[in-house]
């Protein structure tokens, strides 16, 4: 019975395992979904990143279950609901999607072994609606009494924009075209604060609102009420009182002369400040006139105002502009001062103020004005009317300069035939200017030398807009023959062996082209030699020997003139001061006078 029982159980293990070892047969991929389409289901007031859609399409073959996504370029990719299946067709929603975005839709049937087919191409397609997003770049401005508003249009939401809506958030609002980026509106009021908002709305409602910048409206300020004027003489003072300005602060104010026909008398005359409320016309002919005044904002100019009363100028009013004293004053250099006054034809006082540019070149006081920087200085006079006299004024522009001076060293004496080059610099820097009188001409610096005599050389720097002109320096020197000697140590002195003259302490021996140093030499009545001294110098002074051979030894150099070509002459030489020197004069080689002397 156990043996049996055993086979019997061991058979039953051999059939299972056979039928084990049988394959299972091959499930097949299941069918792509077909006609899959898609529809918006977004409900109004959904936000732009809330749009939602309804996927369709026909239950497919073999499919258990179904994956439905929605994607799109620069999005995150959406995921449908669990598929509901009925009748042969089935459907997943979508959520989540972006206003305006065009996603691709794909259906994906999933058999029970987890293959899977995706729907054919081309994919169906869907631009998911919600409300518009927000208009963007907000601008606000306020010209001329008029706020405009402007933005960019936003993305529509998917659904075309209806129009924007702007407002106040109180009594003001205001639907504009979609076809719109900008608007422009004057009627708010004057002085008060605004905040405009701003949304897009389409056929699923508003976008979220954005707000422009807050502002204060602003028109051109009211016409002033009419003003006030009195006669003086030949001037009128007009005063009037300062409107409303409208939410913008006034700049300037506007008075017209109006004559009796009407017209205006020459352009509208602005006070100083330009938003003071007075101002007085001087210097107005004889005649009729009446005032008007105007004021200006950043938003405009205001209406005139009501002609004053009708003002009445005689024909007796005398001018009265001021002069000054000194007349002449039209620069001055930094750091000095000038005692500066102004007198009228009518005797009265007479006021002066300063003004300067840049502030500071000049100040006034006590009388006096005082130079302090660069720059120009202007200076005004007014005087008032008087019953004879009309109101008058008067002005003067003085340039405050840097002073400045010229280095210019003395020359020496020079021979022919030159020439010789000059130098001289300023303290400015600028260039210096020479000029000559005498024996002489100059190019440049070049000096030509035309004959014996004298060369007076002046330096001058005639200044520019930032320095005065400086003080010139003129140096004279002696222009001496080719044979002429300097003294003593100076430079530019003909030395031994030079043409025409014997140097140094070796004086040509008599016979040779020396000159004696014995003998009488014969003189007519009135004729004579002398020497001085001056500045360094030492004159020679010849008289009634026109014709005749000069020589003088000065120290231990020798001048020599081979013959003197007029009955007086000077012959300038330079030795340095302090020298005791014996001169000795011959003529015709015979020794004439000898005359000591100290150089001073």
């Amino acid at each position: 019975m156990r043996i049996v029982g055993s086979f019997r159980f061991l058979a039953a293990l051999a059939g299972m395992l056979l039928v084990a070892n049988v394959a299972s047969p091959a499930i097949a991929a299941p069918s792509a979904p077909t006609n899959v389409s898609v529809l918006s289901t977004t409900q109004d007031g959904a936000a732009t990143s809330a749009g939602t859609a309804s996927v369709t399409w026909t239950q497919a073959l073999g499919a258990a279950t179904y994956s439905v996504t929605a994607t799109a370029n620069g999005q995150t990719s959406q995921s449908g609901s669990v598929a509901v299946c009925a009748g042969g067709s089935c459907s997943s929603s979508l959520a989540g999607l972006t206003g305006g975005i065009t996603y691709s839709v794909v259906v994906t049937s999933i058999a029970a072994d987890g293959s899977e087919t995706p729907s054919a191409a081309p994919n169906a397609t869907i631009i998911a609606e919600t409300v518009p997003f927000t208009p963007g770049s907000l601008t606000l401005s306020l010209s001329s009494g008029q706020i405009t508003l402007g933005w960019t249009a936003p993305s529509n939401g998917g659904s075309a924009i209806i129009k924007y809506v702007i407002s106040d958030g109180g009594s003001f609002s205001v639907d504009v075209s979609s076809a719109s980026v900008a608007y422009s509106s004057s009627s708010f009021t004057a002085g008060q604060n605004y905040t405009f908002s701003i949304v897009a709305v389409n056929s699923l409602g508003e976008a979220a609102s954005d707000d422009f910048d807050a502002i204060t409206f602003a028109t051109a300020p009211t016409a002033p009420a009419a003003p006030t004027a009195t006669v003086e003489g030949s001037s009128i003072p007009v005063n009037w009182l300062a409107p409303a300005t409208n939410g913008s602060a006034i700049t300037s104010y506007s008075v017209f002369l109006i004559n009796s026909s009407g017209t205006d008398v020459g352009t509208p005359a602005v006070p100083s400040p330009a938003t003071s409320t007075s101002l007085t016309l001087s210097n107005v002919a004889s005649g009729t006139y009446t005032l008007k005044v105007t004021a200006t904002n950043a938003q405009g100019t205001s209406a005139r105002s009501i002609a004053s009363t009708s003002k009445i100028i005689s024909s007796g009013a005398s001018d009265n502009t001021p002069t000054f004293s000194p007349a002449d004053l039209a620069s001055m250099d930094i750091g000095t001062n000038v005692i500066l006054k102004a007198s009228a034809p009518s005797g009265g006082a007479v006021t002066i103020t300063v003004s300067a540019s840049p502030a500071g070149a000049c100040t006034y006081s006590a009388g006096k004005v005082f130079a302090v920087s660069a720059g120009t200085c202007n200076v005004a006079a007014a005087a008032a009317a008087t019953a004879s006299f009309a109101a008058g004024t008067g002005s003067k522009t003085i340039t405050v300069k840097a002073a400045q001076s010229i280095t210019f060293s003395p020359v020496a004496s020079q021979a022919l035939p030159g020439p010789i080059a000059v130098s001289a610099g300023s303290s400015s820097g600028l260039s210096v200017r020479f000029t000559v009188i005498g024996s002489c001409s100059i190019s440049g610096s070049v000096v030509s030398f035309s004959a014996i005599g004298s060369c007076s050389v002046t330096a001058a720097q005639p200044g520019n807009v930032a320095y005065s002109p400086a003080q010139s320096i003129t140096h004279t020197f002696q222009i001496a023959s080719t044979s002429s000697a300097v003294g003593p140590g100076s430079s530019g002195s003909v030395g031994p062996g030079s043409s025409g003259s014997i140097g140094g302490s070796n004086p040509t021996a008599p016979g040779s082209g020396g000159d004696p140093v014995t003998g009488t030499p014969s003189t007519s009545a009135g004729a004579k030699v002398n020497a001085g001294s001056f500045k360094g110098y030492i004159a020679l002074y010849a008289k009634g020997h026109k014709g005749k051979r000069f020589s003088a030894k000065v120290g231990k150099d020798w001048v020599i003139v081979p013959a003197l070509k007029s009955d007086f002459v000077r012959i300038v030489e330079y030795t340095g001061v302090g020298y005791k020197i014996a001169v000795r004069v011959y003529i015709d080689r015979k020794l004439l006078s000898t005359i000591p002397i100290l150089t001073k």
